[in-house]
């Protein structure tokens, strides 16, 4: 599995139910499959699994 680099943005967590997570934009989504990171130096990785809308993505919190 190929690692890709996105840019940088950063993001508001909106909603938490269980492990899916909503996420919210001012500007530019990422991608669906990439990762982001969030929490105390960013361990929690939460993987984008859909935009919900042009500012809104879910995702699924995952642990290492």
């Amino acid at each position: 599995m190929q690692s890709e680099t996105f840019p940088s943005h950063s993001g508001a967590v909106v909603s938490v139910r269980g492990s899916v997570v909503d996420i919210r934009f001012a500007e530019h989504l990422p991608p669906i499959h990439s990762v982001l990171r969030a929490g105390n130096e960013g361990r929690i990785v939460i993987e984008v699994l859909a935009q919900l809308d042009a500012h809104h993505v879910r995702g699924i919190a995952l642990t290492l």
